[in-house]
């Protein structure tokens, strides 16, 4: 946002601006309008409105105006009752305000009700009751009449200023033409049928079309048409309003990745425009699935592999994964790989915990995202009963799931309500939405969200509230499908600089662990109690209170459990008990080469250690697989164990059988592949950090791994 009040006005050549300077006055020229004088095209923006999207409500509508380099020249409301919007919807009555960026109305669009209210109905169009009509005003008095005129297939209309010192006729394509996925241009032109510009309703994309009716308008004109005929031509602009674009026939090109959700913070997309190859463009309009199939699969029913990307709800994008490694090293064995994308961060999980924002928009986005594949996988050669997930799963419309990274048991992937209702309330405050959040929000911009979750809400990394906005799940669901469920074996989550690890004695452990874990506001007089206890438990085996590799070690365990493992076991028995076909695993491999060189205890499979092995993504380090017989071995083990998983539901190594898990209450019983060059199977997953969780919990007034209060309260320590 941009602060007036010092009375310094905004200089349109200093980095970043975007605002453009206050024009000069000109004889003849209606106040605040003399800026079109040096333009040849302005382009009208509408708001995406979320709440509109999630609850069917027509709002006002709100545009931004903004020159050919992107600088916004004006902004405009919608002026219209309740009744009217939703009521009327596209026939309803209503005034625009054209606003400049000095809070002065220069233009303003009045537009009478009318029973039609599309551009397309030009058979009654000569009728006054229903012939599109609206007055153009300046503060000085009346400039222009636009009124749709009588047609066949094309829409028209004819622009004439009130004292007739200019006219114009605006042709429209084609109806049948407002069911392409493309940009519509209107002509614009003299009666005598001289060409004077064009008014482009822009293709927004798939999803945005078919869920929203926001519309981009790009006006273009010469330079030297007057101020006031190019003022007509953009207030004429909000009276045309196409067909909403639906379904298409035939054949629609899709070869390119759509827009990225926009992560929690604009940190995020600094970051990866660090990298080249992740520069991507972001929109609200990012609901997008890619498929990647064999050339040949028409009819032949092939297993598919819908590849959900991750970033615990708040950052990520399908369009980082590409396509290459998925065609090569899975599509390749004849299976169909899907990519999708969802809302994240604020706009997917944003919540007052009430009706109002009921949260998990990106969790609908994903169901969605599945339901459409189960009822159209089979037209590009797909199996319906054989859709398995990587990554999380989706209820019925999935056969199997290969989930990586714990489970929907630990604390970031169940939004603690309290927590999401408390960021909500937060932001809101941010943005100077105090008692209507919702409404509030919804006039407000990405930048000015983004601007209030780094001041208010706080992007930190080095903290266990790191994760502001996810899901809020109340129950679980488990059919009888098989799954495979693992991690890696722990998560560089230490926080300490390598100079100082000399120094991270038990009195520094203990410290770190009443900072960043400790919530004093909700384990309450139970605080100091289960600090001690966490500390005594993850002290067991040092050599003395200053044996710091001992100390970091257990330190990244810590946060590992409290992440991963516990929640992991939770998610495994919990679906064994319920009679699903549960495959255990820990990813135990390590490859210096992905770091330097550590102490031998503090080696370990860290959180995306996978990568390299699932599709050549080196995320930690980049080294080459192929000159390593090791790494080969470990390559081929852990792809050829998901291709077998998803075709037949079973997954083999190669080596060894890999062995189901039975029903249990005791993780001490589960076994589990160790994925190794040479795997093994292993017994008791993570059970002694389970058994310690699972104790402590019932002595304190909060469950660290759920993130939750806990369900038995103490009455004393």
């Amino acid at each position: 946002m941009n602060d007036m009040s010092s009375g310094a006005m905004p200089i349109s050549v200093q980095p970043g601006a975007y605002i453009v300077p206050p024009p000069n006055s000109m004889p003849g020229v209606p106040v605040g309008l003399e800026y079109l004088s040096a333009l040849n095209k302005i382009v009208i923006q509408q708001k995406i409105e979320i709440w509109e999207l999630l609850t069917d409500y027509e709002t006002k509508n709100k545009y931004m105006l903004k020159n050919a380099n992107g600088e916004q020249a004006y902004y405009a409301y919608e002026e219209s009752g309740c009744c009217s919007r939703n009521c009327c919807a596209n026939q309803r009555g209503f005034k625009i305000h054209i606003i400049d960026n000095f809070k002065r109305e220069v233009l303003t669009v009045d537009r009478p009700f009318k029973c039609c209210g599309d551009a397309c109905c030009g058979l009654c169009a000569g009728s006054d009751s229903c012939a599109q009509e609206c007055d153009i005003y300046t503060p000085q008095g009346p400039l222009a009449h636009i009124r749709q005129l009588p047609h066949g297939c094309s829409p028209k209309y004819e622009l004439r200023a009130t004292n007739d010192e200019f006219s114009m006729i605006i042709s429209g394509p084609c109806c049948c033409e407002f069911m392409g996925c493309h940009d519509h241009e209107f002509q614009v032109s003299m009666p005598d049928g001289s060409h004077v510009g064009e008014i482009t309703k822009k293709w927004r994309g798939c999803c945005t079309e078919a869920y929203t009716d926001a519309d981009t308008f790009a006006v273009t004109f010469p330079y030297d048409l007057s101020v006031k005929a190019k003022a007509a031509l953009v207030g004429a602009t909000f009276l045309i309003k196409p067909r909403s674009i639906g379904r298409w026939n035939g054949v629609k090109e899709a070869t390119k990745f759509g827009p990225s959700c926009y992560p929690h913070g604009r940190e995020v997309i600094q970051l990866y425009k660090t990298y080249p190859q992740f520069d991507f463009t972001y929109s609200e309009d990012c609901l997008t699935l890619n498929i990647i199939r064999p050339a040949h699969s028409n009819g032949e029913d092939l297993p598919v592999l819908v590849w959900i990307h991750g970033g615990a709800y708040e950052l990520g994008s399908a369009s980082l994964y590409g396509y290459k490694d998925f065609a090569n090293i899975y599509v390749s064995q004849d299976i169909i790989v899907v990519t999708i994308q969802y809302r994240l961060g604020f706009l997917g999980f944003l919540t007052t915990g009430d009706k109002d924002a009921p949260g998990n928009m990106g969790l609908f986005d994903q169901a969605e995202a599945m339901k459409w594949l189960y009822d159209n996988i089979g037209s590009f050669g797909g199996d319906k009963t054989r859709i398995r997930v990587w990554g999380l799963s989706a209820g019925e419309y999935i056969n199997g799931s290969f989930e990586m990274s714990g489970a929907a048991w630990n604390d970031w992937a169940i939004g603690y309500d309290n927590s999401l209702v408390h960021n909500t309330k937060n932001l809101g405050v941010a943005l100077g939405c105090v008692r209507d959040i919702r409404n509030c929000l919804k006039k407000k911009s990405i930048d000015e969200i983004y601007d209030a979750m780094t001041q208010k809400v706080g992007i930190r990394g080095s903290d266990i509230f790191n994760l502001r906005f996810g899901p809020r799940i109340d129950g679980d669901f488990f059919p009888d499908h098989p799954i495979i469920h693992g991690l890696g074996k722990v998560i560089q989550e230490a926080f300490v600089n390598k100079e100082d690890w000399p120094n991270f004695n038990k009195q520094k452990f203990r410290e770190a662990i009443d900072r960043q874990i400790i919530v004093k506001s909700e384990f309450r007089d139970t605080a100091e109690y289960a600090l001690n206890e966490i500390v005594e438990f993850y002290s067991k085996g040092a050599k003395n209170d200053d044996d710091y590799l001992h100390f970091l070690n257990q330190y990244t365990s810590l946060w590992s459990d409290i992440n991963f493992s516990v929640g992991a076991a939770n998610a495994i028995m919990s679906k064994a008990n319920n009679n699903w076909p549960v495959y255990a695993y820990s990813f135990e491999h390590y490859n210096e080469k992905n770091f330097e060189a550590l102490p031998e205890k503090l080696r370990g499979s860290t959180h995306t250690n996978e990568y390299p092995y699932m599709f050549n993504m080196f995320i930690l380090g980049r080294y080459d697989i192929e000159k390593d017989p090791e790494e080969i071995n470990m390559k081929n083990i852990f792809r050829n164990s998901l291709v077998s998983f998803v075709k037949n539901g079973i997954p083999k190594t190669g080596y060894i059988d890999w062995p189901v898990v039975y029903p249990t209450e005791d993780p001490k019983d589960i076994q589990y592949l160790k994925y190794l060059p040479k795997p093994e199977i292993g017994k008791g997953y993570y059970h002694e950090a389970h058994e310690f969780w699972t104790n402590l919990k019932k002595n304190v007034e909060f469950d660290l791994i759920e993130f939750r209060k806990s369900s038995v309260q103490r009455d004393e320590l």
